[in-house]
């Protein structure tokens, strides 16, 4: 098995009430783990949540960093998650739409070239070009999609065709 990665953190924030019968159907980018933050006035803000903040502190505690994972544990995350029926093989498209407010290309994924056509910028700036190679705003990928049983297992996760954070 690759080595998982891993960060020590003493002390982290939850924003929000801890209380699970509290929680909304809204969707959660944490599915059914508990949101934490090293910045909860800022985390407060980008996720337009208040109440109270809670602070965690466990010296030495060691969390999962799934923003280090590398190519080996992904490829082992996938074949996991296939294996065990909670994500499958897709094709994913990219819709790609120019962010004039970061100033660079940005993508949305769809499951169908059709939606991702319809949400494509129809016109492309010669000055700016093409986000693809074929010059258009619209292409794929392989991905992986999850199925209705990992979708379950993620409780409030919004995107099946967003399987590879999912995991």
């Amino acid at each position: 098995m690759t080595e998982i990665p891993t960060r020590n953190i003493d002390q982290v924030f939850h924003v929000g009430s801890l209380d699970v019968q509290s929680r909304t159907t809204r969707a959660s980018l944490e599915g059914p783990c508990l949101s934490i933050s090293l910045h909860p006035d800022e985390w407060g803000q980008i996720a337009r949540i208040g109440g109270p903040v809670w602070e965690l502190t466990s010296p030495g505690a060691v969390w999962f960093d799934a923003v280090n994972v590398g190519d080996d544990l992904a490829a082992e995350m996938e074949s996991w998650a296939i294996q065990e029926g909670l994500a499958e093989e897709a094709t994913l498209w990219r819709s790609w739409f120019f962010d004039g407010e970061s100033d660079d290309w940005s993508y949305m994924i769809c499951d169908s070239r059709e939606k991702a056509e319809y949400e494509a910028d129809e016109e492309i700036d010669e000055d700016i070009g093409a986000p693809t190679d074929d010059g258009t705003a619209v292409d794929s990928l392989p991905g992986l999609r999850l199925t209705d049983a990992g979708m379950a297992h993620l409780e409030r996760w919004s995107e099946p065709m967003d399987g590879e954070a999912g995991l």
